[in-house]
Protein backbone atom coordinates (compact mmCIF):
# COMPACT_ATOMS: atom_id res chain seq x y z
CA UNK A 1 0.00 0.00 0.00
CA UNK A 2 1.77 3.52 -1.19
CA UNK A 3 0.08 6.59 -0.68
CA UNK A 4 0.78 10.02 -1.43
CA UNK A 5 3.08 8.36 -3.93
CA UNK A 6 5.22 10.75 -6.47
CA UNK A 7 4.62 7.78 -9.13
CA UNK A 8 2.53 5.52 -8.38
CA UNK A 9 3.34 3.76 -12.06
CA UNK A 10 6.79 3.72 -10.87
CA UNK A 11 6.14 1.88 -8.22
CA UNK A 12 4.21 -0.42 -9.87
CA UNK A 13 7.34 -0.97 -12.38
CA UNK A 14 9.34 -1.53 -9.52
CA UNK A 15 7.56 -3.67 -7.09
CA UNK A 16 6.67 -5.61 -10.59
CA UNK A 17 3.03 -5.60 -10.23
CA UNK A 18 0.38 -7.19 -12.39
CA UNK A 19 -2.63 -5.90 -11.00
CA UNK A 20 -3.24 -2.12 -9.72
CA UNK A 21 -6.34 -0.37 -7.75
CA UNK A 22 -6.89 2.99 -7.17
CA UNK A 23 -9.22 5.33 -6.80
CA UNK A 24 -7.18 7.92 -8.75
CA UNK A 25 -7.88 7.96 -12.70
CA UNK A 26 -4.52 9.51 -13.25
CA UNK A 27 -2.82 6.49 -11.13
CA UNK A 28 -4.78 4.50 -12.81
CA UNK A 29 -3.99 6.22 -16.39
CA UNK A 30 -0.63 6.69 -15.75
CA UNK A 31 0.35 2.46 -14.52
CA UNK A 32 -2.23 0.96 -17.27
CA UNK A 33 0.50 2.74 -19.47
CA UNK A 34 2.86 0.31 -18.20
CA UNK A 35 0.67 -2.50 -19.63
CA UNK A 36 -0.45 -3.31 -15.64
CA UNK A 37 -3.86 -4.38 -15.29
CA UNK A 38 -5.54 -1.24 -13.47
CA UNK A 39 -8.97 -0.99 -11.88
CA UNK A 40 -10.50 2.13 -10.81
CA UNK A 41 -12.27 2.33 -7.08
CA UNK A 42 -15.21 3.89 -7.24
CA UNK A 43 -15.65 7.11 -5.38
CA UNK A 44 -18.71 10.07 -6.14
CA UNK A 45 -16.54 11.75 -7.68
CA UNK A 46 -14.86 9.50 -10.25
CA UNK A 47 -17.28 7.30 -11.76
CA UNK A 48 -18.73 10.60 -13.13
CA UNK A 49 -15.65 11.65 -15.08
CA UNK A 50 -16.30 10.24 -18.77
CA UNK A 51 -12.39 8.76 -18.18
CA UNK A 52 -13.62 6.13 -15.64
CA UNK A 53 -15.27 4.36 -18.50
CA UNK A 54 -11.95 3.00 -19.47
CA UNK A 55 -11.39 1.13 -16.71
CA UNK A 56 -12.84 -1.71 -15.18
CA UNK A 57 -14.96 -0.27 -11.61
CA UNK A 58 -14.56 -2.02 -8.62
CA UNK A 59 -17.22 -0.44 -5.86
CA UNK A 60 -17.02 -2.03 -2.62
CA UNK A 61 -14.00 -4.02 -0.91
CA UNK A 62 -15.67 -7.35 -1.15
CA UNK A 63 -15.41 -6.81 -5.39
CA UNK A 64 -11.57 -6.22 -4.96
CA UNK A 65 -11.14 -8.97 -2.86
CA UNK A 66 -12.90 -11.07 -5.09
CA UNK A 67 -10.85 -9.63 -7.82
CA UNK A 68 -7.44 -10.60 -6.21
CA UNK A 69 -8.86 -13.74 -5.14
CA UNK A 70 -9.75 -14.51 -8.83
CA UNK A 71 -6.15 -14.23 -10.35
CA UNK A 72 -4.78 -16.83 -7.96
CA UNK A 73 -4.77 -19.49 -10.48
CA UNK A 74 -3.27 -17.12 -12.98
CA UNK A 75 -0.40 -17.31 -11.72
Amino acid sequence: LYIGAESKKQIAIDEKLDLFIDDSIRNCEEVSSANIESYLFASKINVKNPKSQNFNILYTWDEVYEKINSRKGDA
